[in-house]
């Protein structure tokens, strides 16, 4: 499977992907921003707790992913 990056036009009509890469993180950079292991990270990938795609057998995780799960915590903590 081929990741297909659709760039996205600026002001000055110049098309750029690395805006979009820029917010994709690896595993361990996920891990490293959540401030926790790499394997807890590998397990809450995983079980799907944090949501992620894989491109071959390497899971990369928009950093969006990252901010719904806190948000999802955050609201499952204001609930109680």
């Amino acid at each position: 499977n081929k990741l297909k990056v659709i760039g996205i036009t600026g002001s000055y009509g110049k098309t750029s992907s690395k805006n979009i890469l820029a917010d994709v993180l690896n595993v361990k950079e996920s891990a490293e921003a959540m401030n926790m292991g790499i394997k807890a990270m590998y397990d809450m990938l995983k079980a799907g707790t944090i949501k992620s795609f894989m491109i071959g057998n390497k899971y990369l995780i928009p950093k969006v992913f990252l901010e719904d799960y806190i948000n999802e915590v955050r609201q499952g903590l204001q609930n109680r």
